[in-house]
């Protein structure tokens, strides 16, 4: 069976899109799963938050916690098109926490009152943490 040079080059621009679709949805779906994973800990104590990693930066850009109370901050990224690959802060004593795509718990001890900066690796996007 002879496939002639049109065929052929249909069959491989064909197979090329297919390709390139798959990596795009590979890239763009989410991998961050629908259950909190921070119920357990809620329940357990702990005081939660959620800030989403996003290509814009964190949202949202302040949370307030409780002082006295230890936290947990899920850092959900559910995108990979982002530059934010770390989440940085002297404040709270984090050098540099990786953040990949879905949920990046951080654990923090019980905070006084004050005043907590947090920001990515390249110190284009910050956030706030006020604890009362």
């Amino acid at each position: 069976m002879k496939i002639s040079k049109n065929k052929l080059v249909f069959l491989a621009a064909a197979f090329g899109i297919l390709c390139i679709g798959a990596i795009l949805v590979a890239f763009i779906q989410d991998d961050s799963s629908s259950v909190d994973p921070l119920i357990a800990e809620k329940a357990a104590g702990y005081q939660v938050a959620t800030v989403q990693v996003k290509e814009d930066g964190f949202e949202p850009k302040q949370i307030e916690l409780q002082a006295g109370v230890p936290a947990k901050i899920n850092f959900k990224k559910s995108t990979r098109f982002t530059c934010i690959k770390s989440m940085i802060s002297k404040d709270l004593g984090i050098i540099d926490a990786p953040l990949a795509t879905g949920n990046n718990i951080v654990a923090l001890p019980e905070l006084k009152p004050g005043t907590y900066r947090y920001h990515c690796g390249m110190y284009m996007f910050d956030g706030v943490i006020t604890v009362k």
